[in-house]
């Protein structure tokens, strides 16, 4: 049986289609990182969500997680990498 997909919350997906655009080659990945922190009373791996551009060896945004990434967490990334690029 075929998952549904998800979409945008109404009117997110307007916003960015208005974002002023050019062509750029764009990666995004989370990433378990090996070094350990302290957080509170435990220690984590932290995890490292990062946009980066392939056309101009940039790093456009990036989030450190105490947990594994969500779907939603990673494209509020993404979004957040959109939305800084446009002002």
């Amino acid at each position: 049986m075929a998952r549904k997909r998800k979409h945008a919350p109404p009117g997110d997906h307007d916003q960015l289609e208005e974002l002023p655009q050019r062509f750029d080659v764009w990666q995004v990945d989370a990433r378990q990182l090996a070094a350990e922190v302290r957080v509170g009373d435990h220690t984590v791996q932290p995890w490292m969500v990062v946009v980066l551009s392939s056309t101009d060896d940039l790093v456009l945004a990036f989030e450190l997680l105490h947990e594994r990434p969500t779907i939603p967490e990673v494209r509020q990334t993404l979004r957040k990498a959109m939305q800084e690029l446009a002002h």
